[in-house]
């Protein structure tokens, strides 16, 4: 919406239309951009161009007076979003996977996009073509999310501080915003597949048997595994590991590397997890 009016003609009021102005074409026709004159958060005049309708200017330049006589900030600002994203970034005190995350989508995403463009020529629409052109890519709707969120972050933060009018993200339509529901295909156990789950269970469940009465002999006190020698106690344990993944798979890794060799009661054929 913004652009760079002709510099070389002087700029004249429009009628009727308070701090507008226009600089006149060949024929002394008013026509755009137009350029609107309002007053920043520190009493200083400042000018803006818009590329635009009369309406357009009309629109942008009571948008600035009311959140002035709100209290928000309004001061312009020429840095690039480039600029402004690093500042941002290096202001982040979050986990090193989150700082991660952050940096792939401003190096690998937002930086290459917007990089060098001014933060406060960024619109919603600029954001909907970012948004079109990672769909083209075939890149899946979480993946564009997670790259829209330090986006949204990030001018978020610049609307606060008075650089932006409005984070551009909240103007988006639902249709422009990526779909979650392109997700790969989530796993379903069948009823035989967890029939032959169960019997391969149950014959590891027999050799845990056979394994714990041979400790049991040469540990020379009966049934006691924790009697057994440390190498032999890892050995069950990795029976026992084994056993939980034979159960066709209704583990969770994060649950099966938490089992111990006391969770596996192997006289009553169970695996009762201790945590």
């Amino acid at each position: 919406m913004q652009g760079k009016g002709n510099r070389g003609v002087r700029r004249r009021p429009v009628a009727r239309h308070p701090g507008i102005y226009y600089r006149p074409g060949p024929a002394g026709k008013v026509r755009p951009p137009y350029e609107i004159s309002y007053f920043d958060s520190r009493g200083q005049r400042r000018w803006l161009t818009v590329d635009g309708t009369l309406e357009e200017a009309e629109a942008k330049r009571a948008e600035l007076m009311l959140r002035r006589r709100r209290g928000a900030r309004v001061e312009p600002t020429r840095q690039t979003f480039e600029q402004y994203a690093r500042d941002w970034l290096a202001r982040q005190d979050c986990r090193p996977r989150t700082q991660e995350k952050l940096v792939w989508a401003l190096e690998r995403h937002l930086i290459p996009y917007f990089g060098r463009r001014r933060l406060d020529q960024i619109d919603c629409e600029h954001v909907a073509s970012f948004i079109a052109t990672m769909r083209r890519k075939k890149l899946r709707g979480s993946t564009i999310n997670t790259a829209l969120q330090p986006l949204s972050m990030i001018l978020g933060q610049a609307a606060r501080r008075g650089r932006i009018p409005v984070n551009p993200l909240s103007q988006l339509e639902r249709g422009e915003r990526p779909r979650l529901d392109d997700q790969r295909p989530k796993r379903i156990l069948t009823l035989e597949s967890v029939r032959q789950g169960s019997q391969r269970y149950a014959a590891t469940i027999s050799t845990l048997e056979e394994r714990r009465r041979r400790l049991g002999r040469d540990a020379g006190s009966g049934a006691s595994l924790m009697s057994a020698s440390p190498g032999a106690r890892v050995s069950v344990f990795r029976l026992s590991a084994c056993a939980c993944t034979a159960m066709c798979g209704c583990c969770l890794w994060g649950a099966l590397t938490r089992f111990r060799v006391w969770d596996v009661r192997v006289g009553r054929r169970v695996v009762r997890p201790s945590r």
